[in-house]
């Protein structure tokens, strides 16, 4: 189990990581979404938006979890 990051002496948890990179991820992904025209089947956008970055984040734990356990 992945306990710290160390980053210039600073420790960070990794889930905080994770979520950080998720940020992007999820701004990314709504931008496609508005530009194809599909981000107005979607009913409560803020709602999404949570749903769309909790996935990343724990997608991302997952995979850093499955890495470091090899």
């Amino acid at each position: 189990m992945l306990n710290e990051i160390d980053l210039g002496g600073l420790f960070f948890p990794p889930l905080l990581l994770c979520g950080i990179l998720a940020i992007p991820l999820t701004q990314l992904t709504i931008m496609l979404l508005v530009r194809r025209g599909l981000a107005s089947w979607i009913w409560h956008k803020h709602l999404f938006n949570a749903a769309l970055f909790t996935l990343y984040t724990a997608t991302c734990w997952w995979l850093t979890q499955i890495l470091v356990a090899h």
